[in-house]
């Protein structure tokens, strides 16, 4: 791998280990998650 890709996974690795990011994280990809799903809910299949 290249010193410029090293580099990069480096300053992603060390900017997720952040407590902030981690609670934003917690809370906000379960939160995308539902949202994408919820509208399946209403999608009536097969009837």
């Amino acid at each position: 791998m290249g010193a410029w890709f090293v580099e990069q996974i480096s300053r992603y690795s060390s900017y997720h280990r952040d407590g902030r990011n981690k609670a934003i994280h917690f809370v906000g990809v379960p939160a995308i998650a539902v949202s994408l799903l919820l509208p399946l809910a209403l999608v009536k299949f097969g009837t």
